[in-house]
C-alpha cells in the first residue's frame, strides 16, 4: 500500500556503496514509500515499481587512492556535484508527494548544503560499520557528522549498514553521542546472489569445509611480496583455494590443480555460501565482512587501511569469528610459514566455527529481524506529524 511521501537516495558511485543503497531503496519501497534512486548505471535486476532510477550525468566515480598511500587514514573523495541531481531538484521543487528526506551517503556529504538550500533535510547513510564510524570519531560529530552540516543545521538522523545484533553497543554510542536517531538497517546484501556455473561446479567437486577463499576487494591489497608468500602458503598447504583478483598487479601462478584463480568479477556471496568453503582470507572491507558473517564463514583478517582495521577488530575481538593474519597486530611483513599456520589454525578452530555459525543465525530469515524493525521505525519517523525538524 502506497504511503504519502517520497525519499531521495544518493549513493557514492563505487559498487560497494551502490549495492547497499539499492537494497535500502528496495526495503523502503516495500514499506510503501516512493523512492528516487540515483545510480551510475541501470540496475542489473528489476526494482519495485515505486523505485524510480535516475542516472548520474557523470557515471565515473572519482579515482581510487594511489596504492602507495599510507595505511591510515583512508582518503575521502570529494566528488563534484552532479548536474543530473541539480536538475532533479529543480524539477522536484513544489511537486507531490512531498520529499520526506534525502538519504545521503556520508562520503558525498558535500551535497548537504545543496539539499538544505532546497528546504530538504538530510539523513546520513553509512555504508561502513558502526564500529568504524565510532572509532573514527564520526559518530560524535553527527551534528555535524564528519562536517555534514549545511546552512540550516546538521543531519536529522543516521542509518548504518549493519544490525543491532552485531553492533548494538556502537549504534547506541552513536545515538547517545549525537543526540540524534540512529538505526542499524542492514547488512544490506544483494537480495539474489550472483551465480557462476563453472565456479559452482569446481566447488561442488571439493569436500565440505575444505576450500580457502581469498579476495582483497577492488581498491587495496597487501604488498606484492606478501601476496607471493600467500600463494606459496596456499600451494604448500595442499588445501584447495579460490583466489579472486581484480585489476592489475600481482597474479599468482597456479602450479597445481589445487587453485582456481578468478580474474575480475567473482560471485563472492555464492562462494562464501557454498558448503565446501572453510575460510575467507579478506581485507575486511565492510561488504566482504558482512557477506562472511551472513554465510557463517570464519575470516583470516588482513586489513590494509582505513575502516578495514576496525572491521577486523570487530570480527576477531568482539565477535570472535576470525583471527588476524598476524596475531601480534604488528603490521610487519608476513611469511609463508606464518600464513600457512594461520590458515590451518583458523580452519581447525571449532570455537571460531561455532561463533561464526551463531552469527549466521541472525540472517536465517534472509534479513536480520532487528533491522526490519529498525526500518519500520525509520519510516514511521519520516511520516510522523510530530517531526517538524525533519521538513522545512
Amino acid at each position: 500500500m502506497a504511503r504519502a511521501g517520497e525519499v531521495l537516495v544518493l549513493p557514492f558511485h563505487d559498487k560497494g556503496h551502490v549495492f547497499p543503497a539499492t537494497e535500502l531503496s528496495r526495503h523502503l519501497a516495500l514499506r510503501g514509500l516512493s523512492v528516487t534512486l540515483f545510480l551510475p548505471s541501470p540496475p542489473p535486476s528489476p526494482l519495485p515499481h515505486n523505485v524510480s532510477v535516475l542516472l548520474f550525468s557523470d557515471p565515473k566515480p572519482p579515482p581510487p587512492p594511489p596504492p602507495t598511500a599510507a595505511a591510515r587514514p583512508f582518503p575521502k573523495p570529494r566528488p563534484r556535484r552532479d548536474a543530473a541531481v541539480e536538475e532533479y531538484l529543480a524539477r522536484r521543487r513544489g511537486a507531490e508527494p512531498p520529499l520526506l528526506c534525502v538519504i545521503l551517503d556520508e562520503i558525498v556529504r558535500g551535497y548537504a548544503d545543496l539539499f538544505e538550500s532546497h528546504g530538504l533535510r538530510v539523513v546520513s547513510f553509512f555504508t561502513s560499520s558502526a564500529c568504524a564510524a565510532v572509532k573514527e570519531d564520526a559518530a560524535p560529530a553527527l551534528g555535524p557528522l564528519r562536517g555534514l552540516a549545511g546552512a540550516r543545521g546538521a543531519v536529522a538522523a543516521a542509518l548504518f549498514n549493519t544490525c543491532a545484533d552485531l553492533e548494538r553497543p556502537y549504534l547506541a554510542h552513536a545515538a547517545a553521542a549525537s543526540g540524534k536517531p540512529v538505526w542499524g538497517v542492514g547488512p544490506l546484501l544483494r537480495s539474489e546472489a550472483e551465480v557462476d556455473d563453472a565456479v559452482r561446479s569446481w566447488l561442488d567437486a571439493k569436500p565440505a569445509g575444505s576450500v580457502v577463499y581469498v579476495s582483497f576487494g577492488t581498491l587495496v591489497a597487501p604488498a606484492a611480496g606478501e601476496l607471493e608468500e600467500l600463494a606459496a602458503a596456499l600451494e604448500g598447504a595442499g588445501r584447495p583455494f579460490v583466489w579472486a583478483l581484480v585489476g592489475r598487479g600481482f597474479a599468482p601462478e597456479k602450479t597445481s590443480e589445487l587453485g582456481l584463480v578468478i580474474r575480475g568479477w567473482a560471485p563472492q556471496q555464492m562462494i562464501l555460501g557454498h558448503p565446501s568453503t572453510a575460510a575467507f582470507v579478506s581485507h575486511c572491507g565492510w561488504n566482504s565482512t558482512t557477506e562472511a558473517l551472513a554465510a557463517g564463514v570464519p575470516v583470516l583478517a588482513w586489513p590494509v587501511r582505513g575502516d578495514q582495521h576496525f572491521n577486523a577488530e570487530l570480527l576477531t575481538e568482539r565477535l570472535g569469528v576470525g583471527r588476524l593474519v598476524r596475531a601480534d597486530g604488528s603490521g610487519l611483513p608476513v611469511g609463508r610459514g606464518e600464513l600457512a599456520r594461520a590458515i590451518e589454525e583458523l580452519v581447525s578452530d571449532q570455537a571460531v566455527k561455532a561463533r561464526a555459525a551463531a552469527a549466521r543465525s541472525f540472517f536465517d530469515a534472509g534479513f536480520p529481524s532487528s533491522s526490519a524493525r529498525a526500518l519500520d521505525e525509520f519510516v514511521d519517523f519520516l511520516l510522523s506529524p510530530h517531526r517538524p525538524d525533519l521538513l522545512t
